[in-house]
């Protein structure tokens, strides 16, 4: 669809920006037969990390399930090639969608239009340490820079402890690359829930990956394109092919006038109405829309993790001493037939509950656990899950039958 000119239009709501957030809105909008347009300040961004599980499920195949095959990776090039042509094709699926469902798209500087109702869900974008901050940080590329890459580092440097540093270092390792991750404490997706945190840390380093805790950058030097040298706050030096920054992102609101309306924003530009649990507020009619009541999470790393919900700090200075808590540690029925030293670890899964054992979280971590948190939800009871019938064998069942 061609972009609006300069129109001068009143609309029943406007959302801003076209990732995820901005398109499932404006569709869920369109839906009510409302007249809306979606100014889209961003592309939607590329996942690359099936690339690394088909390698591990070869290499399943190959040593566990004794299939004869040939696993010889390519030394050169880099799969995102392929994952930033699947990601020009979704945008064309997600423009159809939104023309078919009758949503003007405007391309920024926005227009001049006015809307009853407005949600920004512009998302963000990655931070990188200034020169005077660290000497050498531009000689690194971000998550973005990641699928730029036309050959894959055979050495990388990954310095971030939250999940995108945690995913991209995941499908590098795996794909045969020496990856190091520095962190400056000692666990990785230290905002996450601990058994998380507890299970994913050692497991990374059981496979190879080099985790550098309580590790800080105090420069990079050398040229981009050839080795750079990393000096690190414990005297130690590192030498890689690629310095990849993911310490972080902080939002696109950067001209949209949020703040000559009265809203404020924090540190990070992000209003203070979205930080925390509850995002925004949209009412259209009688229908209530909240996003991000919870917070949920389903994330390609290696092992997936699945997460809804408060962690246990969280829910313990919230709810005290009413909040129980269920774990339970089970291996997947997939990895009966794999070594014991290349098999993923058991999956671990905790349930907590509040007053009235009502579920304020739910997290699991292992094989599917993506594909299993789909069916959970905070605000549900325990009762409700010890009523839902178990499906055996699946990972899923665990769940159901915790006690």
């Amino acid at each position: 669809m061609a972009p609006l000119n300069k129109l001068q239009e009143k609309y029943d709501y406007i959302c801003i920006g076209g990732g995820s957030g901005g398109v499932a809105s404006s569709r869920r909008a369109a839906s009510y037969a409302k007249k809306l347009p979606l100014s889209n300040r961003r592309r939607t961004s590329a996942i690359m990390w099936h690339a690394a599980d088909l390698a591990d499920r070869l290499r399943h195949a190959s040593k566990g399930y004794h299939f004869q095959m040939f696993l010889h990776p390519s030394s050169t090039g880099h799969p995102s090639s392929r994952s930033v042509m699947h990601t020009s094709a979704v945008e064309c699926i997600y423009e159809k969608n939104l023309e078919k469902e009758k949503v003007d798209i405007t391309v920024a500087p926005p227009n001049v239009i006015a809307g009853d109702y407005i949600t920004v869900a512009t998302g963000g974008r990655p931070t990188i340490p200034s020169e005077d901050q660290i000497p050498g940080a531009s000689l690194g590329i971000d998550s973005d820079g990641f699928f730029d890459l036309e050959d894959q580092p055979k050495r990388v440097a990954v310095i971030g402890a939250g999940y995108i540093a945690v995913e991209l270092a995941g499908v590098l390792h795996t794909l045969g690359s020496e990856t190091h991750v520095l962190i400056r404490r000692e666990r990785v997706l230290r905002t996450f829930d601990p058994i998380l945190q507890d299970t994913l840390t050692p497991w990374m380093e059981h496979t190879g990956i080099n985790i550098h805790k309580n590790t800080s950058v105090l420069k990079v030097e050398g040229q981009k394109g050839g080795e750079l040298t990393v000096h690190l706050n414990d005297g130690t030096q590192l030498k890689v092919d690629t310095v990849l920054w993911a310490i972080g992102r902080h939002a696109n609101t950067e001209g949209l006038g949020l703040e000559e309306l009265g809203i404020q924003l924090d540190k990070r530009a992000t209003s203070s109405l979205m930080s925390g649990r509850r995002l925004c507020l949209i009412s259209l009619q009688s229908v209530i829309f909240r996003v991000g009541d919870y917070q949920t999470g389903c994330l390609g790393l290696h092992p997936t993790i699945g997460t809804v919900g408060l962690t246990e700090p969280e829910a313990r200075q919230k709810y005290g001493s009413a909040v129980k808590i269920y774990k339970s540690s089970f291996r997947s029925l997939y990895f009966s037939q794999i070594d014991e030293s290349t098999r993923s670890q058991p999956c671990t899964s905790s349930s907590l509950l509040a007053k009235e054992e009502r579920v304020v979280g739910v997290h699991i971590i292992g094989q599917g656990s993506d594909e299993v948190l789909q069916g959970f939800c905070g605000g549900s009871r325990k009762q409700d899950l010890d009523d839902t019938v178990a499906i055996h064998p699946t990972s899923a069942e665990e769940l159901v039958t915790l006690r």
